[in-house]
């Protein structure tokens, strides 16, 4: 069940627009605040009548006297409460209701519709309709109107973000390898991180970095990591996110152990891609999240493969 509100305000964060409300489908009321790409939201009030789950999500209440301008006293404060777990909230409460209010909903690049009668949803880019995604035999698939071919994306945001992309291209907007990678590790619930430096080999150079975990940037001395960038093989010395890809462009991975002891590599050349194949991209990288030393083990032993063959 898609909880385009929540998504949003996690997304977009709560500055403008503190104490944004999410109706539910029961008719209740719950109230958030959040920081931008939220995965924890700071504050979630609910309404009198709502009970909170009797979870570790939900043990840490603030104080029960906060008043809106537009709701009776009472009711209850949580504080830290995990995005994950307040759609679950919602989803055990009939999702959100299709009438919220507008006058405090964030901005962003998209916006889901209420599910229509069809059982599908439209999206919304900028204000024009530029598709639909729906679930066929339990998988969600995006259709950009316009077309006849459905793509299948694993979860509702990421079939949302597929129409986003087409729309984009559409509209002779260029969407970057960073753009286009990280869309597709959201589908994995993947959240990469942006490094650069200047003028490496007379190239600005930039890449994105993939912890165990998602937060803040893994400390590539201690822990693992994989580190992917976009080159073009003619041109050795480039090592970028920051342009769409071109014909002839590939994908590279390294595989950085986090632990380099003695005689080991830090870093280790992991699988490379077509440039164009950035879904590929991701689900190694992904794979890469579920059980790091395999896909290192796998690495290496192509690693010592290559230099064998080679003497």
């Amino acid at each position: 069940m898609i909880a385009a509100r929540l998504n949003r305000i996690a997304a977009a964060g709560t500055a403008e627009h503190p104490h944004s409300r999410i109706r539910l489908g029961d008719g209740h009321l719950i109230t958030v605040t959040a920081r931008p790409d939220a995965e924890v939201l700071d504050e979630v009030f609910l309404a009198p009548g709502l009970t909170a789950p009797a979870t570790e999500d939900w043990s840490r209440e603030g104080v029960t006297d906060w008043g809106l301008a537009d709701q009776e006293h009472g009711g209850s404060l949580y504080l830290n409460v995990p995005v994950e777990a307040v759609r679950q909230f919602i989803q055990d409460r009939l999702g959100e209701h299709e009438e919220q209010d507008q006058h405090d909903f964030p901005t962003g690049r998209f916006l889901i519709n209420a599910r229509s009668h069809h059982g599908q949803w439209a999206v919304l880019v900028e204000g024009e309709r530029v598709g639909r995604i729906y679930l066929e035999d339990g998988v969600w698939c995006a259709r950009a109107y316009g077309s006849d071919a459905p793509v299948e994306c694993d979860g509702a945001e990421a079939a949302a973000a597929r129409l986003v992309e087409v729309a984009d291209l559409v509209a002779g907007r260029t969407v970057t390898a960073e753009q286009a990678l990280r869309t597709e590790l959201a589908a994995h619930a993947v959240t990469p991180h942006l490094d650069e430096d200047t003028f490496i080999g007379g190239h600005r150079n930039s890449w994105l970095v993939v912890g165990l975990s998602d937060g803040e940037f893994p400390h590539v001395q201690e822990q693992p990591y994989v580190l992917v960038c976009l080159h073009d093989p003619a041109d050795g010395d480039e090592v970028t996110v920051e342009r769409a890809a071109r014909a002839g462009d590939e994908w590279s991975t390294v595989i950085g152990t986090g632990n380099p002891s003695a005689g080991a590599q830090a870093e280790i050349p992991g699988r490379s891609f077509p440039g164009a194949d950035t879904a590929a991209v991701a689900a190694y990288i992904a794979q890469w999240r579920r059980n790091p030393y395999a896909v290192r083990d796998a690495a290496l032993a192509a690693l010592n493969a290559a230099a064998n063959s080679n003497t």
